[in-house]
């Protein structure tokens, strides 16, 4: 594995995320870790079309694309969030 992808939910965003990086890194594993739109430190745009499935989707892959990740290049997608049930 060269690269991933980690996502985390709204409670803690990417810093909930912090003592796995430090070990992943230090194998070499390159690390893209975002932080959820709307939440932590990213930004929170009042369109709620910003917030849809397919605008995220689209916004993860140009940030992968930016990060320097070819388009055939293989990335893991590690994710975590907390889920509800009533």
């Amino acid at each position: 594995m060269r690269a991933a992808c980690i996502l985390k939910g709204v409670e803690f965003g990417s810093y909930g995320w912090r003592h796995q990086v430090k070990g992943w890194s230090q194998r070499g594993i390159r690390l893209i870790v975002p932080d959820t739109i709307g939440y932590t430190g990213s930004s929170q745009p009042t369109d709620p079309q910003e917030y849809s499935m397919k605008s995220q989707s689209d916004d993860l892959e140009e940030l992968v694309r930016q990060a320097g990740v070819s388009e055939n290049e293989k990335i893991v997608l590690v994710a975590h969030d907390w889920q509800v049930s009533a």
